[in-house]
């Protein structure tokens, strides 16, 4: 069950990044790096949440961190999968990104 426990993590980190790439895609490209540092941030803060609410009431504490190990895996292969998909659109908007730099600096 502390397993479980752990895992539950995945129910509010999968939503919390599907928020950020949201805003990634809102905000302007010099807040990219902004945005990840928030993910990051983000993850561990709802790892935290997870960890000392259930460290309350549960027995075995290895396997509360064994579940929230995996759910922190589970995180990240789902983020490489989502940004390996879309490395298309994120390849575009760097090259606008570029061309904008290259006009600003030739004028």
């Amino acid at each position: 069950m502390e397993f479980l426990i752990g895992l539950s993590g995945l129910v509010l980190m999968i939503p919390f990044f599907v928020l950020v790439i949201y805003l990634m895609r809102m905000l302007p490209n010099e807040f990219t790096i902004g945005v990840v540092a928030l993910m990051f941030i983000g993850d561990g803060a709802i790892a935290l949440m997870v960890y000392y609410i259930g460290s309350d009431f549960i027995d075995n504490v290895r396997l509360l961190k064994l579940g929230m190990g995996c759910s922190f895996l589970i995180v990240t292969i789902f983020k490489v999968c989502y940004l390996v998909m879309n490395q298309t659109k994120l390849l575009d908007i760097i090259e606008r990104n570029e061309i904008k730099n290259i006009k600003n600096n030739g004028e």
